[in-house]
């Protein structure tokens, strides 16, 4: 969320102040996965509610100047100023050659997926909200998000398997500051993981929640914040997931933590070290394992455990697709 206390920052520091220390980190990944909990736009009317966001359309560069190639816009924020925020939102992506997915000027629009070529494997992305205010969900005649019914994920992510695609879906769900998944945020993603998708991505509680296995596939309930102009004291920890595929199969995965506590980073996070990236492993440890049979799924390095496998260097890099994401 790029919008209020970094706005006088980004006009001072330029676009790329935010990933100053995650430049060499984003470069890795074929496909950047970011969750975009604001508009892009100077336009529009405020929705009635007490936090509502716009970053000023000179700051959408910011996307290109980091790399990202991919945002979800499944959200309680991107119509913050309305629908026609929302178009400008879209325009800006389109203009820079950003993929989106999640909203869209009906339901139709905001819930098909976009289709996306890495090396050689076709990537579909689906993005879906569950959080208020209702008034965003779009429907067959309004702009808005994609509401996450179960039989829409299911019958969105076969039918995207069924085209030959890799299926990731995002989740815009669950209570800001719980750390643990509530009992539907879990049953939608066996859903989605039933129906075909490989892999799993959850924000909104601006804090982490536990990573799961499940059916060998990886689900990630909250990777907690990444860029978001808050001083929150609770929104320290966050972290950026690795995942590497081949095929519709994740071969492996690896937690990187951050340290996002913007009084003491100024909006730009940067990669935990020492005991403060050990303590940030072990609690999503300890948090992902009740999800997990109690078994531990992370090492001390915060690779997951997915069949033993490990990140396998450049050789493998040249024939499978490495995906990042950094979402809240």
């Amino acid at each position: 969320m790029l919008a209020s206390w970094l706005t006088p920052i980004l006009d001072a520091e330029g676009l790329a102040y935010p990933f100053a220390n995650l430049g060499k980190l984003l470069d890795q990944a074929d496909l950047r996965i970011f969750n975009l909990e604001a508009p892009f736009a100077d336009n529009g009317i405020p929705f009635n509610k007490k936090f509502t966001f716009r970053v000023p359309l000179r700051h959408a560069g910011v996307l290109k100047a980091a790399g990202i190639n991919a945002v979800n816009l499944a959200n309680n924020h991107i119509l913050d100023y309305g629908p026609a925020a929302l178009q400008s939102t879209l325009r800006v992506l389109d203009s820079l050659q950003v993929y989106h997915f999640g909203a869209g000027q009906n339901a139709h629009c905001a819930c098909r997926p976009v289709f996306v070529h890495v090396r050689n494997t076709k990537v579909a992305l689906l993005g879906y909200s569950l959080t208020f205010p209702k008034e965003f969900y779009a429907r067959a005649d309004k702009p808005g998000t994609c509401y996450g019914h179960a039989f829409r994920v299911a019958e969105m992510v076969r039918a995207a398997v069924d085209s030959g695609a890799l299926v990731i879906v995002s989740f815009h769900w669950g209570t800001e500051l719980r750390e643990t998944p509530r009992r539907y945020q879990r049953d939608l993603a066996h859903v989605a993981v039933d129906a075909g998708a490989s892999l799993v991505l959850g924000h909104h509680p601006h804090v982490l929640q536990g990573l799961e296995l499940y059916k060998g596939k990886l689900i990630a309930y909250s990777l907690g914040n990444f860029i978001f102009a808050s001083y929150s004291d609770r929104a320290r920890d966050s972290g950026v997931l690795k995942v590497q595929l081949v095929g519709s199969r994740v071969i492996a995965a690896q937690f990187i933590p951050l340290d996002v506590w913007n009084k003491r980073v100024a909006f730009q996070p940067r990669v935990a070290q020492g005991r403060h990236a050990s303590r940030i492993l072990e609690h999503l440890d300890a948090l992902s394992r009740p999800l997990n049979n109690g078994h531990s799924i992370l090492t001390t390095g915060g690779e997951i455990r997915l069949r033993a496998t490990k990140f396998t260097g450049n050789r493998s890099a040249r024939r499978s697709a490495t995906v990042q994401t950094t979402v809240h």
